[in-house]
């Protein structure tokens, strides 16, 4: 499966930038030979932690491409406690609403041959393993 977390952040949070990408090639290296089901083969979530000034232009999206199995959808983040909070803290917010994100996303699109709890039982695990999150 391919993974990738597409980042749209201003100035202020690109402290944190380096260690999100590094989190999401992580998680992609991760899930490349993961089966899942043929419902999904690419996941693509864009992260939105953006100034409030312009939160206008980055609006959360969602789009699943059936001929392609691609899902793409974007979380957003609070701007103000990602900027205060460390690196490893705004990890941890990550990796929980990328777990809480899916389901509702994949019953909204009605996406047929994934194993949605599977997904999220090997992303926890994961997470849990590298520390990014506590049980």
């Amino acid at each position: 499966m391919k993974f990738s977390i597409v980042q749209y952040t201003t100035e202020e949070i690109s402290s944190k930038s380096g260690i999100i990408t590094s989190i999401s090639k992580e998680i992609e290296a991760f899930l490349e030979d993961k089966d899942f089901g043929v419902g999904i083969d690419s996941l693509f979530i864009g992260l939105i932690c953006v100034n409030p000034q312009f939160e206008q232009f980055f609006q959360p999206r969602e789009k699943y491409t059936k001929s392609k199995r691609i899902l793409e959808y974007s979380i957003k983040l609070d701007f103000e406690s990602s900027k205060n909070n460390t690196g490893e803290e705004v990890v941890r917010t990550l990796i929980v609403y990328i777990l809480d994100s899916i389901d509702n996303i994949v019953e909204n699109y009605e996406i047929n041959n994934f194993n949605v709890s599977m997904y999220k039982s090997h992303l926890k695990r994961f997470a849990l393993e590298k520390n990014w999150i506590y049980e």
